[in-house]
């Protein structure tokens, strides 16, 4: 489920507290922003659609067909045996 550990943590952060939850992929953004919507009244969280990385560059976002193993790993082609994409 989209959102749960963004909520977990703001829940944590108090109504003083703010999480800023990151998710660069479409389809799980949209169920973030939902459930943000769905819980502003119990926790502060600050949806963003970008992807973050120890540099500052371009990477390729690799979709899976599972939504929580999306990845911008270099070692896509390592990965890739592993999951269903």
């Amino acid at each position: 489920m989209e959102g749960i550990f963004s909520l977990l943590f703001a829940k944590l952060a108090g109504k003083n507290g703010k999480v800023v939850a990151i998710e660069p992929e479409e389809r799980n953004y949209k169920a973030l922003e939902k459930m943000t919507k769905l819980n502003k009244d119990i926790a502060s969280i600050i949806p963003l659609k970008i992807a973050v990385y120890k540099e500052n560059c371009w990477l390729d976002l690799y979709i899976a067909k599972d939504p929580s193993c999306h990845t911008i790993t270099p070692y896509y082609d390592e990965r890739k045996k592993y999951f269903a994409w």
